[in-house]
């Protein structure tokens, strides 16, 4: 074999390693149009990002979304049982109606969720759906955020304004990520991608009217 041959197979070969690294590199990683820094802090707590990616419906991209917690796992349970303070982090990506954004999310929560939990937080749910009703419109580029905040409960942010009082416990902050993680997920690519997970075929994926 000559020297040649056996360097264009060495390159080929290099190139093949190279394609099946990115097309195995964690979703966590992948572009979004807003980067995410790979700290935050919650109160107290120091937390970890655990993966980012964006939310589409149909080919429009609508917000990018990151996720923050004490403990990163790449399991719905492993973000579930992270102990202590959580975040989830948005910028959208187009003006939205923000009381549709309050709507959505109690959709979500309503198919990822079951009886119980429904009829032990609906006060919740109406302290989450009164937050964004109080905002007439998100606007492009806007960021806002929810955080878990132990002692304080669910804790909105428009910008770096809180935006309604706190509500909630730790219970009603993992039913609202069910949205995104649960067994019907507003997006199964952003679920994979939250989770730190590589993307699937594109064509398999469901993405959920909320």
């Amino acid at each position: 074999m000559s020297h040649l041959t056996l360097s264009v197979r060495q390159t080929v070969l290099s190139l093949c390693l190279g394609a099946a690294a990115l097309a195995l590199a964690p979703a966590a990683m992948a572009q979004t149009v807003n980067s995410y820094d790979k700290v935050a802090h919650v109160g107290n707590s120091e937390l970890q990002l655990n993966g980012s990616g964006t939310r589409f419906k149909a080919i429009f991209k609508v917000y990018d979304m990151g996720l923050y917690v004490s403990r990163t796992g790449s399991s719905p349970k492993d973000v579930y049982e992270a102990p202590g303070a959580k975040r989830l982090s948005f910028v959208a990506l187009r003006d939205i109606n923000a009381a549709d954004i309050g709507l959505m999310l109690i959709r979500g929560l309503e198919s990822n969720s079951d009886g119980g939990v429904l009829k032990r937080y609906h006060k919740e749910m109406a302290a989450l759906t009164e937050v964004f009703s109080s905002e007439l419109n998100i606007k492009s580029g806007q960021a806002f955020r929810v955080d878990f905040v132990p002692g304080k409960g669910v804790v909105c942010f428009m910008g770096n304004k809180q935006a309604g009082q706190p509500f909630g416990n730790e219970e009603f902050f993992n039913a609202m990520l069910r949205v995104w993680l649960g067994d019907k997920p507003a997006d199964e690519r952003l679920k994979r991608a939250l989770l730190g997970l590589p993307p699937v075929n594109q064509s398999t994926t469901v993405a959920q009217a909320y």
